[in-house]
C-alpha cells in the first residue's frame, strides 16, 4: 500500500546480527572483564556463590552421566547371569507328562 512502511522500516534495523555488530565494535564485548586471575578467581567478592553453583552442576552432570552407564552394566550382568542359568537348566523331555504343575491347564482328554 502506498504511504504503508513495512515492520522493518517503522522498527529500524534490529535483530540478533544487528546486536552482535554493534556489540563487536566496542572494545569492552570481547575484552576480558577481570584485569588478573586473582579477580577473576574472586568473581567481585561473589567467588562462594558463583563457585559453588558451579561444583553443584558438575556433581549434577556426574550423576546425570554415571547412573545410566551404571544401570545399563546391572542391566547386562543381570541377562549374562540368566543366559547362564537358562544355558545350564536341561530341557524337560516331552514324555514327562505325569507331573501336573500348577498353573497349566489340560484337558481330561490329554490327561488319558
Amino acid at each position: 500500500r502506498p504511504g504503508m512502511k513495512s515492520y522493518r522500516e517503522r522498527k529500524g534495523r534490529s535483530g540478533l546480527w544487528t546486536w552482535l555488530r554493534k556489540a563487536r565494535s566496542t572494545k569492552g564485548f570481547w575484552s576480558m572483564q577481570f584485569s588478573n586471575f586473582q579477580e577473576f578467581i574472586e568473581m567481585g567478592g561473589y567467588a562462594f556463590n558463583v563457585w559453588s553453583v558451579y561444583g553443584m552442576f558438575l556433581i549434577f552432570l556426574a550423576i546425570n552421566l554415571y547412573g545410566p552407564l551404571r544401570k545399563n552394566r546391572q542391566i547386562i550382568r543381570d541377562l549374562k547371569r540368566r543366559y547362564a542359568l537358562n544355558a545350564q537348566v536341561p530341557p524337560m523331555s516331552a514324555g514327562a507328562g505325569s507331573q501336573h504343575s500348577p498353573g497349566s491347564e489340560t484337558t481330561e482328554e490329554e490327561r488319558t
